[in-house]
């Protein structure tokens, strides 16, 4: 069967070369490979023709600059591929990814199959192995939306699974948003008969110092319309999972918190409206223990006491150990 793998590109230059190889490379070889060029500046563009006339499996498509969720929206309509997978431009993946996730989902009749991943530095010093544990699991549709919310085994990364195409029938990522894979990813679970995780790390996530991902933005306060979306449809859909996505919420204000402190961003407003969130469910964020570590119970605590002793309170912490 054809698999359809689809790399959106946004000025990508630096670290497009070792992306597609990892690609081009792959031990399962029925594949094609949509490079999306997302209105790139530099010389992404180049790089990817260079590609396509090597290899008759890679098709280049060229448009303006519509974001990550458009391009992923983009390679999606044009997939031939009976399966769809992902792989960010500035990451790489193990030669027998794909290999590995299509024997899953094609022996044990699966929709989607998980596997783990890397999560490492500029200098391919690995941070953290997404999941320590060392077994698969075969999950039928509520469990792998308890997995998911729970964060118990796999997260909503859009580029460590493989997916059956015909999931994105009527489902999108959101246009011009953020996180749009957390907004999309229960979405495609839901439709999903059977999901199959392996926590064998397959996909290298590479974590890089001038990341935007890693700077507050005023647009990351989307992410809490995105977890009270979530709410509203486990409520509708999985009503025996509502005490699991509660704390999804809780931890994404704290999460925010963090994030403006990190990123030196002022703004009383916003970090006045945080802590009141934060303030009106202090009970139920103590009382969590699947989600909420106790870093950031300390961190929510010491909001709730006054500023001043958040800020000193995430001061020792990022010091003695980054959060």
């Amino acid at each position: 069967m054809l698999i359809s793998i689809i790399i959106p590109i946004y000025n990508m230059e630096k670290y497009l070369d070792k992306c597609i190889n990892s690609v081009i490379n792959q031990t399962y070889k029925n594949i094609e490979i949509l490079l999306i060029n997302d209105g790139s500046t530099d010389s992404s563009i180049e790089i990817c023709n260079r590609y396509k006339l090597r290899d008759k499996r890679i098709k280049v498509i060229n448009t303006d600059n519509r974001g990550v969720a458009e391009a992923r929206n983009i390679g999606i309509e044009l997939a031939k591929g009976d399966f769809i997978g992902f792989v960010d431009s500035d990451d790489y993946i193990e030669l027998n990814m794909f290999e590995k996730l299509f024997d899953l989902v094609n022996k044990n009749q699966c929709d989607m199959a998980i596997c783990g991943y890397f999560i490492e530095d500029e200098r391919n010093r690995i941070i953290k192995v997404g999941d320590p544990k060392n077994e698969v699991n075969i999950f039928n549709t509520e469990e792998a939306m308890k997995a998911l919310i729970n964060n118990g085994n796999y997260t909503s990364f859009p580029v460590d699974k493989l997916y059956r195409k015909s999931l994105f029938n009527d489902i999108k990522y959101p246009k011009g948003k953020i996180y749009e894979d957390a907004d999309t990813t229960y979405k495609l679970i839901h439709k999903c008969k059977r999901v199959i995780y392996d926590p064998e790390p397959l996909y290298h996530y590479v974590q890089r110092s001038n990341s935007i991902s890693h700077s507050f933005r005023p647009e990351m306060m989307y992410r809490l319309e995105i977890d009270k979306n979530l709410t509203e449809f486990i409520k509708v859909n999985y009503p025996m999972l509502i005490k699991d996505v509660y704390p999804i919420w809780y931890r994404t204000n704290i999460q925010l918190l963090i994030s403006m402190y990190l990123s030196k961003y002022e703004d009383d407003e916003l970090y006045k409206y945080i802590i009141d969130n934060i303030r009106k469910n202090i009970v139920y964020i103590l009382k969590e223990r699947n989600i909420i570590n106790y870093k950031e119970k300390i961190i929510a605590v010491s909001s709730c006491i006054s500023f001043n002793m958040m800020k000193e309170v995430l001061y020792i912490i990022n010091k003695v150990r980054h959060i």
